[in-house]
């Protein structure tokens, strides 16, 4: 029999942020340093990246750009 998928992770560190957004983990923890990526503290040392934040910022950047842009931005 096939086994049911695994429901995807609500939490990702930042190489699974990273791998889902097609960047460097660099360029998600300075994402999240200027705020433009929400993360999450548990304890004193992991940071994890919530799944709706990746979608949300997703979201806002094709909000952001105009009709039809495709590339690269300025």
């Amino acid at each position: 029999m096939n086994e049911p998928a695994a429901p995807a992770p609500l939490l990702m560190d930042v190489r699974a942020a990273a791998r889902a957004l097609s960047v460097s983990p660099r360029t998600v923890q300075n994402l999240a340093a200027r705020g433009e990526l929400p993360s999450i503290k548990i304890g004193k040392r992991l940071t994890r990246y919530p799944l709706v934040g990746l979608q949300d910022f997703i979201a806002r950047r094709l909000a952001a750009q105009p009709i039809g842009a495709v590339g690269v931005t300025p």
